[in-house]
């Protein structure tokens, strides 16, 4: 299990089986028990201390929104590849996209750079042979994305509506978020 430090507070919680990705992400290896909220000091003997409070809704939307760039860091997934799909990515991609409708409705032709290849987060070429594979990676892109926004607002809606600190506990972070 790893966490997400930030100004030297957990702020969210990730199981993750590759040591080399979460290193990557700026993922600090947890023992077990040490959860959101606790505080970390790597200087200390014991670097995580248990919180003297819970943590707050702000806290908790905090690592919800952490956990959302998490899963969008790693991307669309797409055959054995991954989109990347932060913001200039998705700009490229509506780019492509436009370009590709464009193309199905005898507008213009599909340009060659384009049926090359996608560039993929591997740095691999997706092919793109036609404006439909075009579009292909540009909706499963597209859905992927939509789908994290969506679980992390609904994430932050049942924070907003928790009652006390223990129904902002029970707050699962880690759960129904699209697959990787």
């Amino acid at each position: 299990m790893y966490g997400l430090v930030t100004g030297g507070c957990v702020v969210g919680v990730y199981v993750c089986d590759d040591a080399d990705f979460a290193s990557s992400q700026g993922w600090v290896p947890l023992p077990d028990g040490v959860s959101i909220g606790w505080t970390y000091n790597p200087d200390r003997a014991q670097p995580f201390q248990r919180p003297a409070r819970e943590p707050t809704t702000d806290e908790k939307i905090a690592s919800i929104d952490a956990r959302c760039a998490q899963v969008l860091a790693r991307g669309a997934p797409y055959g054995d590849r991954r989109i990347a799909i932060h913001d200039t990515g998705r700009t490229d991609l509506g780019g492509m996209a436009t370009t590709a409708i464009a193309a199905l409705a005898g507008a213009l032709s599909w340009p060659e750079n384009y049926a090359l290849g996608w560039i993929a987060m591997d740095n691999t070429r997706v092919p793109l042979p036609t404006p439909a594979d075009g579009l292909a990676v540009a909706d499963a892109a597209a859905r992927y994305y939509a789908a994290a926004r969506q679980r992390a607002r609904d994430l932050k809606d049942q924070a907003l509506a928790a009652a006390d600190a223990a129904a902002l506990n029970a707050i699962d972070i880690n759960s129904g978020w699209p697959e990787a």
